[in-house]
């Protein structure tokens, strides 16, 4: 896209594939040396605290694929998480590729790794792709890659990050095995159009109002994203209609905190500060900030329904004494 402080408008299109299923078995190549490597640095010490130790996930060699685009992964993994941390944290979770037009595809698919084949749990791919995304941000490594996901031992499903060149976890011209089945795609276009200072979403419920404002310190991008992966997944266990009183995330990972508030006694009948407003904030926020900046910095929010104010909260950089300052802090679309 070339210049800096573009902004990537999300728009999402609901394709159907040709029908597709991928040839069984799957055979990943550990790689032990992405985790190992890491230590006790920033891998291990923000997921204790939301992703129980009993889930793992295994990552495979690098793909024979070209390096993918670090921002436009962040971008992409961002939209994922927040759609997936919208509907039930503990449903099933169908086979599903995102596609961004900026050549960079997610894919989740179930452990028998074909297309007809579900997670048991819509966690297990929250949880998975934000390890990946983790683990890439934590080893500056952002080549494609399956993973495979272990809950207590078992096998529970794959995630692939890839260059969305190839089919479900990078695998070209899968067939359907007479089944008919096929694999939910969804295509994610990154625009350079502007977004106002103020966005108006109708999430069904009222008209909702998601305002932005930038101003303090620099943030660095890793604690940008990272922060709001974070935050997305501690939201994700509640209700998108559930109540949200005050929400907060500091990580000792990342220097940057997450801190949110229901404002005044909305009474009896609301309007209510929700959890599907707080999650669209985080959603937009990278994009918001985008356009109007040319650096990652420290933003106000606010969530407004029917012009009532609801809810408001910050994102704001924190110190942390012997921790390195912040990544450049540069936005740039490349």
């Amino acid at each position: 896209m070339g210049e800096s402080f573009k902004q990537p408008l999300v728009l999402l299109t609901c394709l159907l594939s040709l029908a597709r299923a991928i040839p069984s078995p799957l055979t990943l190549q550990a790689n032990p040396l992405l985790e190992n490597s890491l230590g006790n640095s920033l891998y291990n010490s923000t997921l204790t605290a939301v992703i129980p130790n009993d889930f793992i996930i295994t990552p495979s060699l690098p793909l024979d694929e070209p390096v993918l685009n670090r921002q436009y992964t962040l971008i992409l993994s961002l939209h994922v998480l927040g759609t997936l941390a919208l509907d039930d944290f503990n449903g099933e979770q169908q086979s599903q590729t995102w596609r961004s037009l900026q050549h960079v595809s997610i894919d989740i698919l179930g452990p028998e790794s074909r297309v007809e084949s579900a997670l048991a749990r819509r966690r297990y791919a929250i949880w998975g792709i934000y390890k990946a995304v983790h683990l890439m941000v934590a080893s500056n490594d952002f080549r494609s890659r399956n993973y495979e996901l272990h809950w207590q031992g078992a096998l529970v499903g794959y995630v692939g990050i890839n260059n969305g060149l190839y089919g479900a976890l990078g695998i070209r011209n899968g067939t359907a095995n007479g089944t008919g089945h096929s694999i939910q795609e969804r295509t994610l276009s990154v625009s350079t159009h502007s977004l106002p200072n103020t966005t108006i979403t109708d999430l069904g419920n009222g008209r909702i109002n998601l305002a932005f404002e930038l101003n303090g310190r620099i943030i660095g991008e890793s604690d940008v994203f990272m922060t709001l992966f974070t935050g997305i997944l501690k939201a994700a266990p509640c209700s998108k209609n559930e109540r949200v009183q005050s929400f907060f995330v500091n990580s000792r990972a990342f220097n940057s905190y997450l801190s949110f508030k229901e404002r005044d006694d909305p009474g009896p009948d609301g309007p209510f500060f929700e959890y599907e407003q707080l999650l669209q904030l985080f959603m937009q926020l990278p994009s918001w900030m985008m356009s109007h900046s040319s650096q990652w910095t420290e933003a106000d929010m606010v969530v407004s329904v029917d012009d009532r104010v609801v809810g408001a909260g910050f994102l704001k950089w924190q110190n942390r004494q012997g921790m390195p300052g912040a990544d450049g802090g540069y936005v740039s679309i490349s």
